[in-house]
């Protein structure tokens, strides 16, 4: 059975590749390179992020400078409104981007009484009773009897 041989290889800085024994193993003109080539005609992503100055801010021509021929996303803060959002993408637009993509909007705000109201309170037995009821036993009368034998018990 053939087996494989595993070999690390290190490059040095005259850019040849050694294994661990110190030999060379291949030469720099065998060795991958990886070139950066410029994307002629790609469309350019702008980030709008959150601290960006731009939701503060009006549109200047500093921000038609970034988003001109670009397809622009936007990240609106936390306490953007959809009228700042809508102000902001049309700006955007205006100022020469090809589209505009919205990132999801986190929801971290706190529910407070005011906007969640609350269920009328009930006392602790109603509710333990009710509970029994609504169970899926098929002896609910049985258990209706025990849980109010226990609420007396412990004075509920």
């Amino acid at each position: 059975m053939p087996t494989r041989k595993v070999v690390k290889i290190k490059v040095g800085a005259e850019g040849r590749a050694t294994d661990r024994q110190g030999s060379v193993v291949a030469s720099p003109s065998a060795l991958p390179r990886v070139v950066r080539v410029p994307a002629e005609g790609a469309t350019r992503l702008v980030t709008i992020d959150v601290s960006d100055a731009l939701w503060v801010a009006s549109v200047g021509t500093e921000v038609a400078s970034r988003v001109t021929g670009a397809i622009v996303r936007l990240r609106p803060p936390i306490g953007a409104d959809a009228v700042m959002i809508e102000g902001v993408r049309r700006a955007v637009l205006d100022a020469g981007a090809v589209a505009v993509r919205m990132s999801p909007v986190r929801l971290e705000r706190i529910a407070t009484a005011e906007q969640v109201p609350l269920p009328p309170r009930q006392p602790a037995r109603a509710v333990c009773v009710s509970m029994a009821e609504e169970s899926k036993s098929s002896h609910k009368g049985v258990l209706v009897r025990v849980v109010e034998r226990l609420c007396d018990e412990v004075g509920l």
